[in-house]
């Protein structure tokens, strides 16, 4: 389940770069935040010169085609321990959003869901419907942890830098920075996607 949920990222990435030859669109692998003290990372982030990337040990999987750049060739090497997946854009006043797969499991009380979130029987008859997963992430405001400029000046990049980290504080305070979601999954695996409204006839994660 967890990698074909990789690779539907992955995959979005890819096609979505290669289509507009652009996009900000960013999949990555970093170690597993759950055994890290994340409000204490992103205050000690804030004051250093880093990347975002570098800051949360961010190794780029995904579009394919600025990865090889760096890289001779793009494999993914996937952890044999816990790590958290990354999905964030590479511009200003981005979102990031880490899953960690210690955070994942299996639905086992499975029928308020069957009841709950209706699949179709087109679905079901692909094997959806009985699988169900939860997935808790993180979602932080990538500002706060990067030292990009983005055609920005001293002052606008200062100023964008405190407001991402000033909302990011308040949200791990208010207990919103992590978020519970759930994905239905087939007899097989696969994780069940939607086309994305924008065009370009991409399948996405379907959150129920």
């Amino acid at each position: 389940m967890l990698k074909d949920f990789v690779r539907i990222h992955v995959d979005f990435t890819d096609i979505y770069y290669r289509i507009l030859r652009s996009g900000s669109w960013r999949v990555g692998i970093s170690p597993d935040l759950s055994r890290v003290d994340v409000k204490r990372l992103i205050r000690e982030s804030y004051g250093n010169e880093k990347s975002f990337e570098e800051n949360f040990s961010i190794d780029v999987i995904a579009p394919s085609e600025v990865v090889v750049t760096y890289k001779e060739s793009l494999i993914i090497d996937f952890p044999k321990k816990h790590f958290s997946l990354v999905f964030f854009t590479d511009d200003k006043s981005g979102l990031a959003r880490f899953i960690s797969t210690k955070s994942v499991y299996e639905i086992e009380n499975d029928d308020d869901y069957k009841k709950r979130y209706k699949i179709s029987l087109f679905d079901g008859c692909r094997g959806f419907g009985k699988n169900f997963y939860s997935l808790k992430s993180l979602i932080i405001h990538k500002d706060c942890c990067d030292n990009k400029f983005y055609r920005q000046t001293i002052r606008e990049y200062m100023k964008n830098k405190r407001e991402a980290y000033r909302d990011t504080v308040e949200e791990f305070d208010r207990g919103v920075a992590f978020h519970s979601q759930v994905v239905a999954v087939s007899n097989c695996g696969n994780v069940m996607t939607e086309k994305v409204e924008n065009g370009l006839n991409l399948d996405f994660v379907k959150w129920m």
